[in-house]
């Protein structure tokens, strides 16, 4: 709902007095002057650089305290709080980090593309994607969770125990 909202003051923000500058979209004219094989082979360097960045980015960020912080807040949060962890804190840090890199991939998107048009941008195949996304990633976590229970009660029912001990 958000995005319709966003997407309609784009459309017609200068009805209301808010001019977002996208009514019919925008050219990117700076790129759209370059060779197109120049362009195409810059593109896939800025995109190989925004991935591999950000795994390193990533790894970076696990291996440092704010990634043990992470583990904490991910086990208990409760507990990570009498931890003294800045939980928020922690939070809006990783939010951040992930807008920048979600912002990143937008522009090497748009770069390759050359025009920027908001009935593109704020389509509803962007939402179907995600939920996508998210909805395959939970159901492998929740079939990691489940297949990682039945295997530990089948080994504790695998070796019973006895009165006389033996």
């Amino acid at each position: 709902m958000l995005a319709q909202v966003v997407f309609l003051l784009t459309i017609n923000g200068t009805d209301w007095g808010v001019d977002l500058g996208g009514g019919t979209g925008v050219t990117i004219l700076s790129a759209a002057g370059l060779d197109r094989d120049f362009r195409s082979d810059g593109t896939y360097w800025w995109a190989l650089g925004a991935g591999a960045g950000s795994v390193l980015l990533v790894y970076a960020i696990l291996r440092s305290r704010i990634g043990l912080a992470l583990t904490a807040i991910r086990d208990d949060e409760t507990a990570a709080r009498s931890l003294d962890i800045n939980v928020l804190r922690t939070k809006v840090l990783v939010w951040i980090v992930a807008a920048f890199g979600c912002g990143l991939a937008g522009a090497v998107v748009y770069l390759n593309l050359l025009r920027i048009q908001p009935d593109a941008a704020y389509h509803v195949n962007w939402s179907a994607y995600m939920i996508f996304i998210v909805s395959s990633a939970a159901s492998a976590r929740s079939r990691g969770r489940s297949s990682a229970r039945s295997s530990s009660s089948r080994s504790s029912r695998s070796s019973p125990t006895t009165a006389s001990g033996t």
